[in-house]
């Protein structure tokens, strides 16, 4: 059932590889046009596989793990859907998004927010199986938290929103740590756990981290060359700089 899923989940990523992939010559609204379709066909997807979850003859124990790994699924999907998205679209700078493209990043720093939270919610469902996983899997987790963090600073939304995304980094590092030390690969989790580790602070949300953290250039000397050669992970390059000069004292924090 697991390979089943994957399989269909795969049917879905390369579709959006195809459409958003280099070289796209479908413009703005077509690619917002899409981004809504295919959210459609994920959430039919998801719908679909979680019906045949819970009404499936398995032991009850194989089910938390089974659901667990098919919303962290949808997530990533949603989240690398979006961020895709932004890419065909061509525009880094979130100061000159327009009204759609700035939704489009919302929707992507949402879907990483429910990531982090689902895969550090229940860590026995999921992180604590991640020992036997590839290194994408690792990569992944590390990934999610550091477009989230790096969203989070370019737009920020709440106030008490970095204190929470702070306190669920340190449990994510605690949580793989975990992972890692039970696993005889060598290395397979260090290098995440190294990228993570500073992103955090290696402290409290009580730290001045937070307002001493540059979310443009501080992710570049810890970021594998993996994340973009290899595994096609977008959005890290995005950057906030204001595109009227009245507004760039004021604006000039976001960056910061």
């Amino acid at each position: 059932m697991t390979v089943v899923n994957t399989v269909s989940t795969y049917q879905l990523t390369a579709t959006i590889n195809d459409t958003l992939g280099p070289g796209t010559t479908i413009d703005g609204q077509e690619i917002a046009d899409f981004v809504h379709g295919m959210k459609v066909d994920l959430d039919i997807w998801f719908d679909d596989w979680l019906r045949i979850i819970e009404s499936s003859s398995l032991a009850k124990e194989e089910k938390p793990f089974l659901l667990a790994a098919l919303r962290i699924q949808k997530c990533w999907a949603e989240m690398m859907l979006n961020c895709k998205a932004l890419r065909a679209m061509g525009v880094e700078n979130v100061a000159a998004m327009s009204t759609t493209e700035r939704n489009i990043l919302l929707k992507a720093k949402a879907s990483a927010r429910r990531h982090l939270r689902l895969i550090i919610v229940e860590p026995e469902f999921y992180l604590a199986q991640i020992k036997y996983a590839m290194d994408f899997v690792w990569a992944k987790c590390a990934f999610s938290f550091l477009l989230l963090l790096k969203l989070s600073r370019l737009l920020p939304e709440r106030d008490e929103e970095h204190e929470e995304l702070l306190e669920h980094g340190n449990r994510l590092v605690h949580e793989l740590s975990k992972a890692g030390s039970n696993t005889n690969q060598s290395g397979a989790g260090n290098i995440y756990l190294q990228i993570l580790k500073p992103s955090t602070g290696g402290s409290t949300a009580t730290s001045p981290f937070w307002e001493l953290f540059d979310a443009q250039a501080d992710l570049q000397w810890f970021v594998p060359e993996q994340f973009v050669s290899e595994w096609d992970f977008p959005g890290l390059n995005l950057f906030y700089f204001p595109t009227a000069w009245q507004d760039f004292f004021g604006d000039f924090s976001l960056a910061m």
